[in-house]
């Protein structure tokens, strides 16, 4: 029989409720980031909307399912048997253990480590009890299927995420339009999340509720009720809605929309690079163009010899017309008189010779020009006359 209640120990309950307060931190700063870190890392969720969601199913669970677990932790793995006239000491020992798993949640979460509260509160227990008893005071037998659990919780995770994954690719992401597919199938993940979750709050509900007695049959019949109407709200209500969410997001991506070029420009390339090369080799290009426009003369490259060419300049014609330099001698004709047509020969010399497939720009040296008279056959000079 428990001893009689003594106020004296009111000072142990303060303490006890002030330090779970603490645990409960340390849990929220940690185990719920497992929990939700897939949904916000994925964008489903924002980070307000994850605490929001945390607060009220976490403490929602804890109330209709979690009393078994905290039975298990309360007289499961320790031997009560073994504190009889000795309260005092089993709640200076649980105290204890409060303190020791939020210390360590709490240190955990700061250098950024994901561990687990239930991992923490079991150790602190068997802990204090192995001080307190000796290896008396601990139910291994029940410590074994708790550690087990550890062990196959995890590869049973694995192995439903892989059958989900399976499923989500065969049935979803193969399909001609994934995101059809996508939104067809949401009535079912649906009803399946909440009819599991029923499920395991109508069969295994606490003695509070009046929820320890349901058969297994009227628990099947409930969760399966109620997740086919969570189905049909699914397919009239979430869908229609979901999919007018994301055409409007594709409207305004579309409007967003930013053309650019991929690739090295001028500005970005880095020196020696084969985009600056060729800026450089153009450059070079477009200048030696230039000196040979300007000086009116073809250059016809044969290794080191050079030839020069013939073209026509009107010294004066009757009607004032201009051409250009290069101008054929039929154009110039229609023009100019014969007495006032020059046809003049000019010799370029460039130093150095250059080979056809060089990119430099040649350098004019001399330049030499002598001219005929039209009519008579007679050369000229530069600058005289043709009368």
């Amino acid at each position: 029989m428990l001893e009689p209640y003594n106020p004296d120990d009111v000072w142990l309950i303060v303490l006890g409720f002030l330090i779970a307060f603490v645990l409960a931190f340390g849990i929220g700063a940690n185990d719920v980031a497992n929990s939700f870190g897939t949904s916000v890392g994925s964008k489903v969720l924002t980070i307000f909307q994850a605490c929001c969601l945390a607060t009220v199913f976490e403490i929602s669970g804890s109330i209709l399912i979690g009393y078994k677990v905290s039975d298990t932790m309360r007289k499961g793995i320790l031997d009560i048997n073994m504190y009889k006239d000795a309260e005092k000491e089993l709640m200076l020992g649980s105290i204890s253990a409060l303190t020791a798993s939020a210390t360590w949640l709490i240190v955990a979460t700061f250098f950024k480590l994901p561990i687990s509260g239930t991992h923490s509160i079991v150790g602190a227990t068997v802990g204090y009890s192995l001080v307190l008893r000796g290896s008396q005071g601990v139910q291994w037998k029940t410590l074994g299927k708790i550690v087990g659990s550890w062990f196959i919780s995890p590869v049973f995770s694995g192995i439903t995420s892989c059958i989900l994954l399976w499923i989500i690719k065969r049935f979803i992401l193969t399909r001609p339009d994934p995101l059809e597919a996508g939104l067809m199938s949401l009535p079912l993940f649906y009803s399946f999340t909440i009819l599991i979750n029923i499920f395991s709050i109508v069969h295994d509900g606490p003695k509070l509720l009046h929820m320890d007695n349901i058969p297994l049959w009227m628990a099947s019949t409930i969760s399966v009720s109620i997740g086919i109407f969570v189905m049909v709200i699914t397919w009239l209500f979430v869908v229609p809605w979901q999919r007018k969410v994301i055409k409007e997001q594709e409207v305004k991506e579309e409007k967003l929309a930013v053309n650019f070029n991929i690739g090295e420009s001028s500005d970005t390339s880095p020196e020696g690079s084969p985009n600056r090369k060729l800026n450089r080799n153009s450059a070079c290009l477009e200048r030696q163009l230039t000196v040979i426009s300007e000086s009116t003369e073809l250059q016809q490259l044969d290794q080191n010899r050079i030839t020069a060419a013939k073209y026509i300049f009107p010294v004066q014609t009757t009607d004032k017309h201009v051409f250009t330099p290069g101008a054929k001698e039929t154009e110039v004709r229609k023009h100019a008189r014969p007495t006032e047509l020059k046809l003049v020969e000019s010799t370029t010399s460039v130093n150095p010779a250059l080979s056809p497939s060089s990119s430099g720009v040649p350098l004019i040296t001399k330049r030499n020009s002598a001219g005929r008279c039209d009519q008579g056959n007679r050369f000229l000079r530069p600058g005289d006359d043709c009368a």
